[in-house]
C-alpha cells in the first residue's frame, strides 16, 4: 500500500512540475515472479522512477520503453519471460522462472485526474476500491487497451470505455471483486471480440489502534507508519501523548479508558494492540475491543494476564463468543525471541501481517507448494 500511496505521491509532484511520466503496472503473470499483479512503477520522462516492478532486472529496459510511450501517448504491452534456462537473453541470472505481463501506459493529465486522484481520495476516506484495466483486446471496437473502470467502496464508478457489451460484465466482476477483496484477470468474449482485463482489489490502508503511548509504543508506531499503514493513538496521559514522541501518528486522542468508544469508531477493518501495562487499562479496553468488530486484537503481557482479564470480565457478567475471543492474540506476536521494544513491535506487526493475509507465520522453507497463491 505505501508503494501505491508514494506513487500517487509523485504522480502528483510530476504533474505539478510539468513532467510528463508513464506507469508500469504488472497485470498478469505466470510461473514464478518477483512482484504480483498491481505492483507498479512511476517513469518520469528526466529518468526518475518510483516503484519497483522487479528486483532491479527489468528496470532499466522499462525506462527505454517508456520514453517510447511517453512521446508516443499510446500504451503499450511489455513481456519479460524468464522460463527459458538460456539465460543469454537478460544475462541476469534472475533465478525466476516466469512470464511477466505489464501494462505501460502514459498518464496523462486526463487519466490521472480521473483515476489516481480518484484512488487516492477514496483510500484517504478509508474506503476500498476496485481499478480494472484493459490490457489485451482481439478485434475491432471492443476497447482500447488502458481503458479503465473504477467501482469505489460507496457504489460509485467511472470508467472510459467504449464497448457497451463490456460495460455491464465488467461491473458485475468489479462488484464481486469488491466482495471477495480479491484481485483477477478476466477473459471477456464479446459479439465483435474479446478483451482480457485485470480487475484489481484496492484495500485501504490498514488502520491501526494503539492503546498505551509508553516507550514501548514508539517503535510500534514508527515501523507501521513505514508500510503505509494509519495509525490512532489513545492515552489518558497528556505528557505522553505528544508530537514530539510520536510525530508519525496520524491521530492522537487523549481518553480514560471508559470513554474511547466517544472518540473512535471500531471498524471490522481495524486492528489494535493494547500495550497501557496496567491492569485496569487493559481491562476496560479489552471490554471495548472485544465487544466490538476489529479483526485484531494484540494484548501484550503473558498468557496467564489475558486469562485474567477474560475472569474479571466474566465476574463482572460480561461474557464473549469463541468467534469474538479468536481474535484476541495474546502474548501479541510471533515467536522470534522477541525482547527489544523494537524486536517486540517488529514481532506484532509480523502476527498482524500474517492475520491479514491468512497465513500461520512459520518459516517459508516448510510451506507446501508456491508463497503466492495462484493468480486467475
Amino acid at each position: 500500500m505505501k508503494e501505491f500511496l508514494d506513487i500517487i505521491r509523485a504522480a502528483r509532484e510530476a504533474r505539478r512540475l510539468g513532467k510528463r511520466a508513464a506507469l508500469a503496472t504488472v497485470v498478469d503473470v505466470r510461473g514464478s515472479t518477483y512482484r504480483r499483479p498491481g505492483a507498479r512503477m512511476l517513469i518520469t520522462d528526466d529518468g526518475n522512477t518510483t516503484g519497483l516492478i522487479s528486483g532491479g532486472c527489468f528496470e532499466q529496459d522499462l525506462y527505454e520503453k517508456a520514453k517510447n510511450v511517453i512521446l508516443s501517448a499510446m500504451p503499450q504491452m511489455v513481456t519479460y519471460d524468464t522460463t527459458s534456462s538460456d539465460d543469454i537473453i537478460w544475462g541476469l541470472g534472475l533465478g525466476c522462472t516466469g512470464m511477466v505481463h505489464l501494462l505501460l501506459e502514459p498518464l496523462t493529465e486526463k487519466s490521472a485526474s480521473q483515476y489516481f486522484d480518484r484512488i487516492a481520495e477514496r483510500l484517504e476516506q478509508q474506503q476500498p476500491v476496485v481499478l480494472s484495466t484493459v490490457f489485451r483486446i482481439d478485434g475491432a471496437g471492443v476497447a482500447g487497451i488502458g481503458s479503465h473502470m473504477l467501482l469505489s467502496g460507496d457504489g460509485t464508478t467511472r470508467h472510459d470505455l467504449c464497448e457497451s457489451d463490456l460495460v455491464a460484465p465488467m461491473l458485475k466482476d468489479c462488484g464481486n471483486a469488491l466482495e471477495s477483496r480479491r484481485s483477477s484477470v478476466v477473459s471477456y468474449h464479446l459479439p465483435n471480440g474479446s478483451a482480457d482485463v485485470f480487475i484489481e482489489f484496492i484495500a485501504q490502508p490498514v488502520s491501526m489502534l494503539v492503546f498505551g503511548a509508553g516507550p514501548d509504543a514508539v517503535p510500534l508506531v514508527r515501523y507501521v507508519k513505514d508500510l503505509g499503514w494509519r495509525v490512532t493513538l489513545v492515552d489518558n496521559r497528556a505528557a505522553y501523548l505528544t508530537e514530539e514522541r510520536f510525530p508519525d501518528a496520524d491521530a492522537r486522542i487523549l481518553s480514560h479508558p471508559d470513554a474511547v468508544s466517544q472518540h473512535i469508531t471500531f471498524r471490522s477493518s481495524d486492528v489494535a494492540v493494547v500495550m497501557t501495562h496496567n491492569y485496569e487499562r487493559d481491562l476496560q479496553f479489552l471490554k471495548e475491543l472485544l465487544s466490538s468488530p476489529v479483526q485484531y486484537i494484540g494484548l501484550l503481557g503473558p498468557k496467564s494476564k489475558s486469562q485474567r482479564l477474560l475472569v474479571s470480565l466474566n465476574e463482572q457478567g460480561i461474557t464473549f463468543t469463541a468467534e469474538q475471543r479468536a481474535r484476541l492474540f495474546s502474548p501479541a506476536g510471533i515467536d522470534i525471541g522477541a525482547e527489544t521494544p523494537e524486536e517486540i513491535a517488529m514481532s506484532i506487526i509480523a502476527e498482524i501481517q500474517a492475520v491479514l493475509a491468512h497465513r500461520g507465520g512459520g518459516f517459508l522453507r516448510e510451506r507446501a507448494g508456491p508463497i503466492h497463491e495462484p493468480h486467475g
